[in-house]
């Protein structure tokens, strides 16, 4: 009883360590882009593009999933302008996101990409 006991806590404990892919892309991307689509209203007070958009957008320029998963990878810790997929004045609006550098594993980049790659954009977006 006790084996079975240490064992459920150590399967926990390594769940707990290991957040999901859902909640690694809430709380390293849903603080600034919104992961619904938005309505019209909401657009002005955003903070980012909507992840709709931004994996839209994505998707446009690149068609090969690991090429993406490098973009994303890179972006994430070191965005400029002139990399951007987004359109032109979704940089202006927006400006460019902050670096995660730091924030933000590549374990923890490689879930978020793949989440990301897989759910984004929904059909009723495209």
């Amino acid at each position: 009883m006790i084996k079975k006991t240490v064992l459920a806590a150590a399967i926990l404990g390594m769940g707990l360590l290991h957040a999901s892919e859902v909640d690694l892309v809430k709380s390293k991307c849903a603080t600034c882009h919104m992961l619904e689509r938005p309505t019209p209203d909401m657009i002005p007070t955003l903070k980012a593009p909507p992840m709709e958009a931004v994996i839209f957008h994505t998707k446009l320029v690149m068609k090969d999933k690991e090429k993406m998963k490098a973009f994303i990878a890179d972006y994430v810790v070191n965005p400029a302008a002139e990399k951007s997929v987004c359109e032109s004045n979704k940089v202006q609006q927006y400006g460019v996101m902050p670096s995660l550098k730091g924030q933000v594993s590549k374990e923890e980049l490689s879930k978020i990409s793949d989440y990301l790659i897989d759910h984004y954009p929904s059909e009723a977006f495209v």
